[in-house]
């Protein structure tokens, strides 16, 4: 946990409720108003991040959907991915060579409680970006700004995100499924648009049901799963990893998912 520097109770990050804040976040002392010691961020709340995006997953948004690429989830790890990636954005120029002076504080200025966690999230950025999923091309805002900063991290703070990289490999690709479904839901929907004009609805039923069953896969709902592959889901379709939902699975280690995607589909029961 973050500690006061006054007082040393735990510190806890809040977001301003006044509009000329423009609802920044900022750590408050847990033992106000005994201590009033509050520390700055550079965090702010992003509720229209997306965009053009925002109908895409308003279905997400519903259901409070906030991506957090972390390995564990703390009480004040309320901040998105997205807010992080905004505010780097508009507090550091896309092309900047980090120094120690840049990132020293950063842990604090981006709402970690502790600096182990900012490295972690650092090196899921960086492999969500420029590893094998390469979700950002080349001229995206981020795409600079998280090469430099993990050079400069690596640098200062002896190659500690390639050693994250290395050592936790599978715990980052799981802190970012949620990424996988939000640029699978990204391309099902150009996909939808092509297979209207060309198969009918049908052939958009089974295509939902090949990408919602991985969903159902990460969660091991034997129900779901059931009712996916009934709707239609296609074995050979693959996610953004290259890898078809039997792939998939595997890298989960369940037998009851397994044998719920391979059973004969004539021996189940309605």
């Amino acid at each position: 946990m973050r500690v006061c520097k006054l007082c040393n109770s735990n510190m806890v990050l809040k977001v301003s409720l006044k509009e000329q804040d423009n609802h920044k976040f900022f750590w408050s002392c847990s033992s106000n108003p005994k201590c009033n010691n509050t520390e700055k961020t550079i965090l702010k709340k992003m509720p229209n991040y997306f965009g053009y995006f925002t109908p895409l997953v308003s279905h997400y948004k519903s259901e409070s959907w906030n991506i957090n690429s972390m390995a564990y989830l703390r009480p004040n790890d309320i901040v998105s991915d997205a807010e992080r990636h905004y505010s780097i954005n508009n507090k550091f120029e896309y092309d900047l060579k980090f120094h120690q002076v840049h990132i020293e504080n950063l842990d604090i200025f981006l709402g970690f409680e502790s600096r182990n966690d900012f490295y972690f999230w650092i090196a899921t950025q960086q492999w969500m970006i420029h590893g094998s999923y390469k979700y950002l091309n080349v001229g995206s805002p981020y795409y600079f700004t998280f090469i430099n900063l993990t050079k400069s991290i690596n640098q200062y703070y002896g190659d500690i995100i390639n050693k994250i990289v290395e050592e936790q490999h599978s715990t980052i690709n799981l802190s970012i499924a949620e990424w996988d479904i939000f640029f699978d839901l990204i391309k099902r929907k150009g996909e939808e648009a092509q297979i209207v004009s060309e198969e009918g609805p049908k052939a958009i039923k089974a295509k939902k049901a090949s990408i919602n069953i991985f969903r159902a896969i990460r969660r091991k709902d034997i129900k779901a799963i059931v009712a996916l592959r009934k709707n239609g889901a296609d074995l050979s379709y693959k996610n953004n990893k290259g890898l078809n939902y039997i792939e998939y699975a595997r890298t989960f280690n369940c037998e009851k998912v397994i044998e719920a995607l391979t059973i004969n589909l004539s021996e189940l029961k309605d």
